[in-house]
């Protein structure tokens, strides 16, 4: 609820001060507040969620998150300024209001030894017989005792091989979100485009609004396919196909810069790479790592361990996004490519070696799975 008003606080600074320095803060603001909405959602949405069903209502983070990347795509060239930002700021509004009323894990209850509100509320998000209901939190509160035993402090998450493998896992599956290619092409995507050259198919402002659309609908995909796949499996499909789609692009930049072919027809390649990567990335990759971040680790450390991969990712994407530029300014775009390509392999790799299979599972059998 916190990161509703520091949301709100950006917009107003946005919408009534014009000034560098306060715009610069206003970013702040909303970086703060993204930065608290992606180290607690995920640790929420994980333990309102029944195992059966984890992976579906964890993936609609990202059903949501890109729908607002569309939202804001969609209404910018439309819109004046004033009313653009006063369209974006009622979403923290609405937000604000329909989030009051819902209920607080049961785990964070269980935490706090309030066994009276963990049942309300269990009750509330089960919404099953009474039977149901304290087998549930019976399970609950035998997992929190058991992982209450152990002191929480930062260097908990990697006091044993078990919380240094999750923690290893989670750094990894967040390299693979943040160099998969779509972070920097969701900033840079027009420019991009227009190194290509003109074609025939779409604008590259169209393709921008194209690739909003392919990013909400495989975000919707995710929550139908992750529980019934597994994770594994989709990250072979996004990682193989991500891979597929850069090295294409990049394959097109290399011979338009270095080769005397003329790519003129070729032109389409690099729209229809990055409208594909934008669909097949946010069906495996960017559900996995939310799925991860609320799925192993226990629930005295998921809140700091949510808290550190929040400061890694948003320092990966940092880099990714710094360097983007550079490296086409030295090289040419085709280099950023070819390293996005050698990252997707990488993810194929270590998906078969390492990542393990979550679908379906509770956290303790998570947990000792991890521990073999």
């Amino acid at each position: 609820l916190i990161s509703a008003p520091i949301f709100l606080i950006g917009w107003i600074f946005i919408l009534y001060f014009k000034s560098l320095l306060i715009l610069n803060i206003a970013r702040v603001f909303q970086g703060l507040a993204v930065g608290i909405i992606y180290t607690v959602l995920p640790m929420y949405l994980g333990e309102i969620a029944s195992p059966k069903y984890r992976g579906a209502v964890t993936s609609l983070f990202y059903v949501f998150w890109w729908s607002g990347y569309l939202f804001e795509y969609i209404l910018g060239p439309m819109l004046s300024y004033f009313n653009y930002t006063l369209a974006s700021a009622s979403i923290s509004i609405i937000f604000l209001i329909a989030f009051i009323f819902q209920p607080e894990s049961p785990y964070y209850y269980l935490m706090k030894n309030d066994v009276r509100n963990a049942s309300k509320s269990l009750n509330w998000l089960l919404q099953s017989n009474e039977e149901e209901v304290d087998k549930e939190l019976e399970r609950m509160q035998k997992c929190v005792e058991e992982d209450q035993q152990r002191k929480v402090v930062w260097n908990e998450l990697v006091a044993t091989p078990t919380d240094r493998k999750a923690l290893w896992i989670l750094f990894l599956v967040g390299f693979l979100r943040q160099y998969c290619g779509i972070i920097p092409l969701s900033a840079y995507s027009t420019q991009t485009l227009k190194a290509a050259g003109d074609s025939f198919l779409i604008s590259p402002d169209n393709c921008t609004i194209i690739m909003g659309i392919m990013m909400v609908i495989g975000s919707i995909g995710s929550v139908f396919t992750l529980d019934v796949f597994g994770r594994k499996s989709l990250l072979y499909f996004s990682c193989s196909l991500s891979g597929i789609c850069m090295f294409s692009a990049g394959t097109f930049y290399l011979l338009k810069s270095h080769s005397s072919l003329e790519m003129a027809p070729y032109s389409w390649i690099p729209p229809v790479s990055f409208t594909i990567l934008a669909g097949v990335s946010v069906v495996g990759i960017f559900p996995v790592n939310i799925a991860y971040a609320s799925e192993l680790f226990t629930s005295n450390t998921r809140g700091t361990a949510s808290s550190v991969f929040s400061v890694y990712t948003t320092i990966l994407g940092i880099v990714v996004l710094k360097f983007y530029l550079t490296l086409v300014d030295l090289f040419g775009e085709f280099v950023n490519f070819y390293i996005y390509t050698a990252v997707c392999i990488l993810g194929v790799l270590l998906t078969w070696l390492i990542m393990p299979e979550t679908k379906g599972k509770t956290f303790e059998r998570i947990r000792h799975e991890l521990e073999r």
